[in-house]
C-alpha cells in the first residue's frame, strides 16, 4: 500500500454502490454456491484428467510443452480472452454499461478451463489462481442471466447491478470450493472490489 496506494484492484470503474439486493436475490447466492461446489469439483478432476492425458502420450517434456503451447494458441485464435492472467476480461465482464455477452461468459467457462487444463498437464508454469478468478466471474455472470430470465427485473440497470455482483460473488465461490479456503475467499473478493455491500452474498456462497 505504501508503494502502490490504497485502492482496490477492481473498484475504479464500479458504480460507487452497487445497491443493496433484495432478500430473495441474497439468498439464491446459496443455490451459486452449490453450483460453485460443483464446478469446483470439476474444475480439479478436469486438471487431474489432463495430466493423466498428456502423461499417456509420452513424450519428451519439451515436445510436450510445445503441444500444449500449441492447443493453448488454437484456442486463443477463436477465443483470445482465454490467454493472459484474466484481469481485463474480468473488467469487461464488471465494468462494461451493460451487462455483458452471454456468448462471452459461456465461452469464457469452457474455453479458459480448457487452456488451464492444457497449460497444467502439459506441464506449463501458469497456475490456476487467476483463472480460477475467471471462470468464477463468468459463472456467476451466466448465474445472473439466469436469475434474471426466471425474475426479470424489468431495468437495464437492475439487471447490469445483479450481473456485476453475481459475477464476484461466483468469483468468491469457486475459489472457496477450489482451494477449500472459504475465509481467504470471502475477503479476498472484498480486498480487490472494496463494496461491502458484496459480502453477504459472497459469504453465503463461499461457505455453502
Amino acid at each position: 500500500r505504501a508503494l502502490l496506494a490504497d485502492h482496490a484492484i477492481y473498484a475504479e470503474g464500479l458504480p460507487s454502490d452497487l445497491g443493496v439486493l433484495s432478500w430473495n436475490l441474497v439468498l439464491s447466492a446459496l443455490l451459486l454456491g452449490v453450483f460453485c461446489g460443483m464446478g469446483g469439483i470439476l474444475f480439479r478432476r478436469s486438471l487431474t484428467l489432463g495430466k493423466r492425458a498428456f502423461s499417456s502420450l509420452k513424450l519428451p517434456a519439451p515436445i510436450t510443452l510445445g503441444l500444449g503451447g500449441l492447443i493453448v494458441g488454437a484456442i486463443g485464435v477463436f477465443v483470445p480472452e482465454v490467454w493472459g492472467n484474466g484481469f481485463d476480461v474480468i473488467d469487461n465482464i464488471v465494468k462494461g454499461a451493460s451487462p455483458a455477452p452471454i456468448m462471452l461468459v459461456l465461452s469464457l467457462f469452457v474455453w479458459k478451463v480448457a487452456a488451464t487444463v492444457t497449460t497444467i498437464g502439459s506441464g506449463g508454469l501458469g497456475g490456476i489462481f487467476t483463472p480460477n478468478l475467471v471462470v468464477g466471474t463468468a459463472f456467476g455472470a451466466f448465474f445472473a442471466y439466469a436469475i434474471e430470465a426466471i425474475a426479470p427485473t424489468g431495468s437495464v440497470e437492475s439487471a447490469r447491478s445483479a450481473q456485476i455482483t453475481f459475477a464476484f460473488v461466483g468469483m468468491a465461490g469457486l475459489c472457496a470450493a477450489v482451494t477449500h479456503a472459504p475465509v481467504t475467499s470471502i475477503v479476498l473478493v472484498f480486498e480487490l472490489t472494496g463494496h461491502y455491500e458484496l459480502v453477504l452474498p459472497i459469504m453465503l456462497c463461499s461457505i455453502t
